[in-house]
């Protein structure tokens, strides 16, 4: 998205995350700034420079910003590989993914106020290897504590991203838990079917 204030021109790419909690704590506690403030904290543009656009220039794209706030978290492509403040970071795979990873992000999606930068941590891990064009990467090793530690630097990681892998992730372990499901119900039905049958030969031996 790209806005004008005075005569210069701005590209924006996206709400960060410590956009995305400011504005939630604004609505949460129901407080009210006013647009040239809107427009500082969701763009981070010098409040200088945004005094010299005009009223109705600012009144716009407060207006503009609004949308593009509320359309912050819609569903876009899942990006396998992200270069974040200079460093390729990989998204986990689901298949190769550790019991304890699987059960971080397990924890972290079941709590009422989600921790979004520790959610980006526990889904992008830092790229050992990596292709861009070809989008082969190879990630560390996931570690609880790092993960952790490393989060608290995830703050300016874009919200759509982390929306839309979490997404993902969510069908992903939808779709395991309801195999597992089927896998269960088969595994007993063919268990009540060889007891069956060994309860029918048993009657016929005793019969012998």
């Amino acid at each position: 998205m790209n806005i004008i204030l005075g005569k210069k021109e701005y590209e924006l790419k996206g709400v960060t995350i410590n956009q995305y909690l400011e504005v939630q704590k604004l609505n949460k506690n129901k407080q009210s700034i006013s647009n040239a403030e809107y427009i500082e904290l969701l763009t981070g543009i010098d409040k200088k420079l945004i005094r010299d656009a005009t009223v109705q220039q600012i009144g716009f794209v407060a207006k503009a910003l609004n949308s593009y706030y509320n359309n912050s978290t819609t569903n876009s492509p899942v990006r396998p590989l992200i270069n974040y403040k200079n460093k390729m970071y990989g998204l986990s795979r689901p298949s190769t993914m550790t019991w304890g990873q699987w059960s971080d992000l397990e924890v972290l999606t079941s709590q009422k106020e989600l921790d979004l930068k520790h959610i980006a941590s526990v889904l992008y891990l830092p790229c050992e290897k990596f292709n861009v064009e070809t989008n082969e990467y190879t990630t560390i090793t996931y570690d609880h504590t790092e993960s952790l530690g490393r989060s608290v630097d995830f703050g300016d990681f874009l919200v759509k991203d982390i929306i839309s892998s979490l997404l993902f992730f969510l069908k992903y372990g939808r779709l395991l838990i309801n195999k597992q499901a089927q896998y269960s119900e088969n595994k007993k039905k063919t268990m009540e079917e060889s007891l069956h049958q060994i309860i029918e030969q048993e009657k016929k031996n005793s019969k012998d």
